[in-house]
């Protein structure tokens, strides 16, 4: 792949925390005066969503639901029943082995997490013990981070804990440390080795957001490749960005613009621009270098344009990138191209329903679906219309319509979760709105075991404030 150094890059970037704050896996219940009665009903749902889901007869689907109401067992300090969960999920039970791990680092409980760690099914105690060290290097407890990160077995596990660590050493300004955690993370799994430029990209994150930009420009001036460092400057811009220093983000953008070379080689790094530039206020630029793009890149580069819009709640340009976007239908093999701007158009209205223009979203929702091959409806494009729809309702309040939709669309599968996705966003909405009585009567006659899993999570997760209610989209697709 000629970008694979960009591609590596822009992943590095986007996975980068911010300094002094790496993201945490767990999020404490809320601490109001009913917070105790909430997580009491809580505990009762996830009981009563946990037997419905061990009904669920695919061992795959049975996984993905249980492996969230693990998670929020775990986040309301019940380890024991999250450790059950795990063991009855795994292999799919990531979420739920992060929660445990965030549940135990923030409470050091290292003896607990010994006594569990035999008890996991398929490694899972190396997770467990990779986010405890997470927790511990968060806390400022460096050495004690090493020791736990010393008991992970699974040499892949441990390089994760160990780059965490050196995260948190860059971001309390230890430098040489983070390069020699980092180094020592190679050397557990020399796969998995990061480049000398990844360590200075982490190490000028940590500069940038401390404010120190000379210093962190000179980091990655030393850069040799041009295209590492325009890959930095242009995520170094969005980050500046959004600590609201315009002016700066634009003088980064720019330098890193100028520094590419004509030709296929950086074409993705101009492609990861667009949505940058369209935030600086520059769409027409950003339309232009959506239209220099090649044929294969350019709808993706104008879906750029639309998704960024989109979140900027600026649907005049949103407008006019989609009419862009699909006036590159290609010619050849109509029908498969008609299907794949189909599927960005519901990239695009997903955005905008996640960030409530729903007027805008309806109509290009409708655009969608007009209808293409009998299979390519039913398997690629109805179930997603139909959940945007859900989404939408739900989001107005007409919940019984929202649900009434829902019972119409077709049951999960391995490839997709809209059906279930779709009765715990309506339960975590409803319940949010009108309380755990309004949305408990209908979610426990649900006949169907998964269908009733899911809407008992959806309650749970509204009693606890977990549980994103949110449309997949990206503005940068990297396939």
């Amino acid at each position: 792949m000629r970008n694979r150094t960009a591609l590596s890059i822009f992943l590095f970037l986007t996975s980068l925390p911010v300094a002094g704050q790496l993201n945490s896996p767990h999020q404490n219940p809320p601490t109001n005066k009913d917070s105790a009665a909430k997580t009491k009903d809580a505990r009762s749902i996830l009981d009563r969503a946990k037997a419905s889901a061990l009904g669920i007869k695919n061992s795959f689907q049975r996984g993905l639901v249980l492996d969230e109401i693990g998670a929020a067992e775990a986040k309301i300090g019940d380890v024991d029943a999250a450790v059950d969960t795990a063991n009855q999920a795994c292999p799919n039970n990531m979420a739920t082995l992060t929660e445990i791990g965030g549940e135990l680092g923030n409470s050091n409980d290292l003896a607990k997490a010994r006594s569990i760690g035999p008890k996991l099914k398929g490694g899972g105690a190396s997770t467990v013990f990779a986010f405890i060290s997470r927790r511990q290097a968060e806390k400022g407890n460096v050495d004690e981070a090493f020791r736990t990160a010393e008991k992970i077995e699974a040499p892949e596990v441990r390089v994760d804990a160990l780059q965490w660590i050196a995260q948190q050493q860059a971001a309390n300004g230890n430098y040489s440390g983070a390069r020699k955690t980092m180094a020592l993370a190679s050397a557990v799994d020399p796969a998995r080795a990061s480049a000398p430029e990844d360590v200075d990209m982490m190490i000028a994150d940590v500069q940038l957001t401390r404010g120190d930009i000379e210093t962190a420009r000179a980091t990655v001036a030393s850069m040799k490749s041009p295209e590492t460092r325009s890959a930095a400057m242009i995520g170094f811009a969005e980050e500046l960005w959004r600590k609201g220093d315009k002016a700066g983000a634009a003088a980064w953008l720019s330098d890193a613009l100028q520094q590419l070379l004509a030709g296929p080689r950086y074409e993705f790094l101009r492609y990861f621009a667009i949505p940058i530039q369209v935030k600086l206020g520059q769409k027409e630029n950003a339309m232009q270098a959506a239209g220099a793009l090649s044929r294969d890149m350019r709808p993706k580069g104008y879906m750029a344009v639309a998704i960024t819009c989109a979140e900027a709640k600026d649907t005049t340009c949103v407008d006019a990138a989609v009419e862009r976007m699909k006036s590159t239908l290609s010619s050849e093999d109509k029908e498969l191209s008609d299907f794949r701007m189909k599927l960005m158009v519901l990239n695009v209205t997903a955005a905008l329903i996640d960030h409530d223009q729903l007027e805008a979203a309806s109509r290009w929702l409708a655009t969608a679906e007009q209808r293409v091959d009998d299979v390519s409806w039913t398997r690629g494009i109805e179930p997603e219309t139909q959940l945007q729809h859900v989404f939408m309702l739900a989001q107005q309040d007409k919940f019984q319509e929202a649900r009434a939709l829902t019972l119409k669309m077709q049951s999960d599968s391995v490839a997709d979760v809209h059906r279930g996705t779709a009765l715990r966003t309506i339960a975590v909405l409803q319940t949010k709105k009108a309380g755990i009585a309004s949305s408990q009567s209908w979610a426990m006659a649900l006949s169907d075991t998964e269908d009733r899993a899911y809407a008992l999570l959806g309650i749970a997760q509204a009693l606890l404030g977990i549980g994103e209610v949110k449309l997949a989209y990206s503005a940068i697709q990297i396939h």
